[in-house]
């Protein structure tokens, strides 16, 4: 009897599980969209979802294109990219006469994200230009700066769609983290150049101090050690 007990509990803590679990999934393909952007995961700030509220609007307006950015708690154990196909189903971005729409989604306990694009704008934004939004995004995902990342892929994606309809958008994408290397650049040239400056005038020397023999040879080292250590 006992043991009929503990069968029957543990049948019953299997049957929560799972719903708790099916309930959960069931969350990311039956999200419903706030606007254009739908931020799931609570990673995008509001300033940052104003700017791409106005740019996803500016782009539809002006080309009638869709952009969506979808930011999701956790993908459930699915692939991101079956996600996004739900998703952007769910969503029905870039409506289904044209098709001419584009997702991007964010997964950020998973580490993963995916741009998603309808038949109507592949010829746009193919795999490659679909790669580089991706590519453009990682550096600001491994600082875990979400909203920089989403407002960098979006306006990639913008830039693309604008660039083809032939129009100016009037908004101005985000600057990449580029680390700025011009004045180290600069003294590492100058401390450079003194070297060979100093080499020249110590193998000048040596030449005239034993009869005009071996100044190159100086000179040669210092070049070599200077190419091999910078």
């Amino acid at each position: 009897m006992k043991r009929l007990s503990l069968l029957r509990l543990f049948s019953l803590l299997c049957l929560f599980l799972s719903a708790t679990a099916f309930a959960h999934a069931d969350n990311i393909k039956n999200i419903k969209p706030s606007g254009y952007v739908t931020d799931l995961a609570g990673v995008i700030d509001a300033n940052t979802q104003a700017k791409l509220e106005a740019l996803c609007l500016e782009v539809e307006k002006k080309t009638g294109a869709q952009i969506a950015v979808v930011t999701v708690k956790s993908l459930d154990g699915e692939s991101v990219e079956d996600s996004a196909v739900a998703i952007y189903k769910q969503l029905g971005v870039g409506g289904k006469k044209d098709d001419r729409g584009a997702l991007l989604l964010l997964a950020p306990a998973d580490r993963k994200y995916r741009v998603e694009v309808g038949y109507g704008l592949e010829p746009v934004i193919n795999d490659a230009r679909a790669g580089d939004t991706g590519r453009a995004m990682i550096p600001s995902l491994r600082q875990g700066d979400y909203s920089k990342a989403a407002e960098l892929g979006a306006w990639q994606l913008a830039k693309y769609i604008a660039d083809d309809a032939h129009v100016t958008l009037t908004g101005q994408p985000p600057t990449r983290q580029v680390r700025s290397t011009g004045t180290d650049n600069a003294w590492e040239s100058l401390f450079f150049i003194g070297f060979i400056v100093i080499a020249i005038i110590v193998g000048a020397l040596s030449a005239l101090n034993q009869g005009g023999r071996g100044g190159g040879s100086v000179a040669a080292a210092f070049f070599g050690s200077s190419l091999a250590c910078c």
